[in-house]
């Protein structure tokens, strides 16, 4: 499931298409590939298209509470497919339940104390992402995110995303993983498909092929 407060559904679907069948989205928009459009037509079809697979809660569905992504999430694992992880982009934009006038750092550690309990309810990976600080001069850090309050502990996983200077890649820096070590990896990212591709891992000192991220 992956809810999305700031995109529409079919955006979202149309990103998750042309980086399955391997097609730039402006030159489909722009109708430069018919082939692609077919593979895409037919994957959108396919039972075993991610795409397929993948449920989206857009941004055009109204304003989403916790309780909103819970009911979504509980349906989803009563049907056929069933529910594998919840990514939620992005956590400022989660509605207010309650007092509207709560200060920010206590309705985001709200909002990470329901989404946890729902993750262990459900008893699948919820992904929850959001956005610190729009500079991109220097290393992020931890200390931004515990000013949002109860976030950074009540997390098992933090990860931070550097992006180069120029676009073209990022560092994900692991800097909190509960049963697990720090650690950094490298990313490339594909800007035809809007995915990015693990290229090296400094915690295993292995290499991936496998994109990790749309």
């Amino acid at each position: 499931l992956l809810v999305s407060l700031e995109m529409k559904s079919a955006e979202l679907g149309g990103r998750s298409l042309c980086a399955e069948v391997g097609a730039s989205q402006l030159d489909v928009r722009q109708g430069l590939c018919e082939e692609f459009v077919c593979q895409m037509e037919s994957a959108a079809q396919s039972d075993d298209s991610t795409n397929r697979r993948l449920k989206i809660l857009g941004s055009e569905n109204g304003p989403v509470t916790v309780a909103k992504i819970k009911s979504q999430a509980r349906t989803l694992m009563a049907s056929k497919d069933g529910l594998a992880v919840v990514a939620v982009y992005y956590l400022s934009l989660i509605g207010p339940t309650g007092n509207m006038r709560e200060p920010d750092h206590l309705r985001y550690g709200r909002v990470v104390s329901g989404l946890k309990a729902m993750a262990q309810s459900v008893e699948v990976p919820v992904i929850l992402i959001g956005q610190l600080n729009r500079e991109n001069t220097k290393k992020p850090e931890m200390s931004p995110l515990r000013k949002t309050g109860s976030v950074e502990e009540t997390a098992d996983i933090v990860l931070l995303i550097h992006a180069s200077d120029d676009r073209s890649g990022a560092r994900i820096l692991i800097e909190k993983a509960r049963g697990g070590r720090n650690g950094e990896i490298t990313v490339a990212f594909d800007g035809h498909n809007y995915v990015d591709h693990a290229i090296r891992t400094t915690t295993e000192d292995a290499y991936h092929e496998d994109a990790v991220g749309i």
